[in-house]
């Protein structure tokens, strides 16, 4: 019989498997954190949207006089970093719109980055958080 190959099958076959698994399961792992901190951002902008618009009469602000304004505190950023650019987090796009009048804007936050299942993050004045994924 070939007990040595069996033996080595039995072995190498479920280490391979396994491995596999823990690389798949890693991935997700780092995909979910990626999401969780683009949730954050979105949801760190509406509450500096509330602080700004408090400050001043009800208008809401753009993404560059929330950031100026000192009302987003970039340094609570999951990762510690946070940029003020249409980037802020490194491959996720951000468009901060705000109405004519300030009294009413919209977020969105999209993974630009390929392969990564373009990963979306919308809200809005009444601070509910959508998430969504194009369809397949």
């Amino acid at each position: 019989m070939h007990w040595p190959r069996v033996f080595a099958l039995a072995v190498v076959v479920p280490l391979g498997l396994s491995a596999a698994a823990w690389a798949r399961n890693q991935q997700e792992t780092e995909t979910m954190a990626e999401k969780t901190q683009a949730v954050w951002l979105v949801r760190a902008i509406n509450t500096a949207e509330m602080r700004y618009a408090y400050d001043r009469q009800g208008r809401y602000g753009t993404w560059q006089q929330l950031w100026d304004s000192g009302s987003l505190k970039p340094k609570s950023a999951p990762n510690g970093k946070l940029s003020r650019s249409p980037e802020p987090i490194p491959g996720y796009h951000l468009e901060v719109l705000v109405s004519s009048d300030g009294k009413s804007y919209t977020i969105s936050l999209h993974d630009m980055r390929k392969g990564k299942g373009l990963f979306s993050v919308f809200s809005d004045q009444s601070g509910i958080i959508f998430v969504g994924a194009p369809l397949q």
